[in-house]
Order: structure tokens, then sequence, then C-alpha cells
């Protein structure tokens, strides 16, 4: 495949689309600069370490190979990293060539937060409709294990945008009729944006329960959180499940970690 050499940063914020700006890959240096229009909205998107101004920049290869971090903020890890990288692996992809950029491009419009980026790798993938829990697990389970799924270009497409550790899945969520969509789908009346978390290999059974129980600890020390609950496969076996913070009513939310914000690599934070 060829390398993506430029990136289009848009913004998806209250129904309006706004052009942020370019990335731009040059000898192996990142650079970013805003659009000259965007910067008259007032809207920064990242306030400490990417310069609000006209000019050309570029940040340092650490922590983020490049990238600024409200950037990095919208490709995955864990597991959509392992998700995309076992994907271009199988069409016989040199994962030694591929660059921030192109994981960007991957990520196009179905990211977490409000950022959209264009070019876009946006290959037709089909989906079937019924949302089978425990069928997702096993399939999870099997590449987590190091085992080919024949699915999974379809857990890509259904949470490999996602970030963390643990498998994910975005879903449409109806509370009335119980009904689960896909969540990368226009989501049909009754319909809201949720996010199901599945266990990893290493997990143990009552994973979901557990967390779940840490979900009304927090809620009774105060704390302020998205709505949580258990969906159940047909098996009789749980899942954890949140609504999502980056979306309301499906409006796109802008999303920005600490790690991102300020450049600090979570794993190995200073």
């Amino acid at each position: 495949m060829e390398n993506i050499k430029n990136i289009l940063v848009s913004l998806e914020l209250e129904g309006q689309s706004y052009e942020v700006g370019e990335t731009v890959r040059d000898n192996r240096t990142i650079y970013f600069r805003y659009n000259a229009d965007f910067l008259k909205c007032g809207l920064n998107i990242s306030p400490i370490k990417l310069p609000y101004n006209n000019e050309i920049n570029s940040t340092g290869s650490e922590p983020f190979d490049g990238l600024y971090g409200v950037f990095n903020d919208s490709l995955p890890d864990g597991w959509g990293r392992l998700l995309l990288d076992r994907s271009l692996a199988s069409k016989d992809v040199n994962m030694q060539n591929i660059t921030p950029l192109d994981r960007l491009a991957y990520v196009g419009d179905k990211g977490m937060g409000a950022l959209c980026y264009r070019p876009k790798f946006d290959e037709d993938v089909a989906i079937s409709s019924e949302i089978e829990l425990d069928m997702i697990a096993r399939e999870m389970d099997h590449i987590l294990k190091g085992s080919d799924s024949d699915i999974i270009e379809e857990l890509y497409t259904l949470g490999g945008s996602s970030g963390g550790a643990r498998p994910k899945i975005f879903v449409g969520y109806n509370n009335v009729t119980k009904e689960l969509m896909h969540g990368h789908q226009k989501l049909a009346e009754g319909f809201e944006d949720w996010l199901i978390k599945f266990p990893s290999s290493s997990d143990p059974k009552e994973i979901a329960n557990i967390e779940y129980a840490y979900h009304k600890m927090a809620l009774k020390a105060g704390l302020v959180m998205s709505d949580c609950k258990l969906f159940t496969g047909r098996s009789g076996q749980t899942y954890f499940g949140t609504k999502r913070f980056d979306r309301i009513k499906e409006k796109r939310i802008h999303m920005h970690t600490a790690s991102g914000l300020m450049h600090d690599n979570f794993r190995m934070s200073t």
C-alpha cells in the first residue's frame, strides 16, 4: 500500500463541520498547520501543546511518533491497534512501513471524539444485522490467543477505533425495547450510543459484574460518570456496557485525554 502523505483534519461539532487544518509527513517528520479560517472561530482543540497559530508546527517524535497529542488521542491502542495490525498483516502489508498518518486514515470518521480525518481508508465490510454478544466474545478470544478469525474486519468496524486494552464494540441501545444495533450506523429512533466491553483472556469470568460493582461504588462516592449496565448474552454470560461520553444524541463531543493534552506517555508517566 502507498503511504498517506497528508491528512485533512475536520471537527464535527453541533451539526457543523469545521476544517481544522492539515497534517503532513515529510522526511519522517510530521507537521501540522491550522486553517486560517478555523482560527477565527476561537475553537482551540488542544490549548497546551499545539500552538494556536497559522504557522507550520511540529513536535518531537516522542511520545506519539511525531503526532500532536490531540491527534494521537484519535488512534486506537491495545485492542484496536491489535485488530488493525492483524488485518493489515493478513493482506501482506509490511507493518514497518505503516505511519501514524496511515493509522489516522484508517480511523477516518469513526474515531472517538469529534475529529475526523481525510482521506480515509474505508473498505466495505459485510456486517451481520444481529449483534450476538457470545459469538463476538468467542471470536475476540480467538484473536487474543493468536488464532485467526473469519470476522476480524467486522470486529474492527464494530469497535477497532476505540481506545483501551480490552476488546470493545460500539452499539446503539434502545432502553425501552432492549434492542441493540451497530453503532456506526445512523441510529434509529429511541437508540443511544453505548460501548460494550468484553473480557481479555486473563480476566476472571465475572469481570463484567466486578466492573459494574466499581461503577456503583463510584456513584456512591459522588463521582460523575456515564450510565452503565450489564448486557446478557444467550448463554447467560454478562458484559459490561457504558453510555458513550463522546456522543449525545448522535452529536459528537470533542475529546482530549490528559495524556494527549500534556504530551505525557501514560504507560511511563513523568
